[in-house]
């Protein structure tokens, strides 16, 4: 489950035959501000969803992509600073932190286990097992999937609904790594066009790389190809066997959700 403000995706998947077996969009009108309110909201997928009243899961993950987070050099890290990484995230505390290790970078991915969408969980998954994840952990992995031999500058673009993940590097060097909130594409503009601006970007060697909702013909997309001279679309995850059913110009939009799938045990 990919937990958004005011979304939720979800994906199942036969670990056996490495299938899957649904993927599915909820949308939650409002703020999500309660369990209850939520399973409303989740009620009428239920009845369409038969994967969706559960019991028979071995795991749940899940994914928040609205929490702060803070990264943190490994060669750094140390778990009696977490309520000071926290205030580097922008929080007062976290009252239920978690930490995931991305060895490929040498970093610790710090953020907030929200309660209110465990406790749904919960409710749905029947007291599974629950392991939770950030959607930068699922961005770093699809990253590093995309990174090319050579020096150039790419940038790595991770549209949401409410924020853009943005990954820098030159190389396989990681130059910066962040989440920015957005309103419009006019905003998503500007921040791709600043992280750009601070890494010295190339317009006529370097490329952007989009993953997400936005596809070319879109607005946002439109608007970015206005500025940027190379636009390339991130590949989709090629690990699961996606049923046939599912339209392959869609897929880009579970991406972040498939690639935290690589997260096993």
């Amino acid at each position: 489950m990919l937990l958004d403000q005011q979304a939720c995706q979800l994906m199942v998947v036969n670990e056996e035959s490495n299938a899957v077996e649904m993927l599915a969009d909820l949308q939650i009108s409002g703020t999500a501000s309660s369990v209850d309110a939520i399973l409303q909201a989740f009620a009428p997928a239920v009845g369409k969803l038969p994967l969706l009243p559960i019991g028979s899961w071995k795991q749940v993950k899940l994914v928040f992509a609205a929490s702060p987070f803070t990264l943190i050099p490994s060669e750094l890290f140390n778990e009696s600073h977490l309520a000071q990484y926290a205030q580097l995230g922008g929080v007062a505390k976290h009252e239920n932190p978690a930490i995931s290790q991305h060895a490929a970078l040498g970093i610790e991915v710090v953020f907030e286990q929200e309660s209110i969408w465990t406790a749904v969980a919960n409710e749905l998954a029947v007291e599974k097992k629950t392991r939770h994840f950030h959607s930068v952990d699922g961005f770093i992995l699809q990253v590093l999937r995309q990174i090319q031999p050579g020096n150039q500058i790419n940038l790595f673009c991770h549209v949401g609904s409410f924020h853009v993940l943005v990954a820098a590097f030159q190389g396989k060097k990681l130059l910066l790594l962040n989440r920015y909130a957005t309103q419009d594409d006019n905003s998503l503009l500007y921040f791709i066009q600043l992280v750009a601006q601070e890494t010295e970007f190339s317009n006529l060697n370097d490329t952007l790389h989009l993953a997400g909702p936005i596809m070319p013909g879109s607005v946002g997309y439109e608007k970015l190809s206005r500025f940027f001279s190379k636009i390339q679309m991130m590949s989709t995850p090629n690990w699961l066997e996606i049923p046939a059913e599912i339209a392959s110009s869609s897929l880009n939009r579970y991406s972040l959700i498939m690639s935290n799938h690589l997260f096993q045990g």
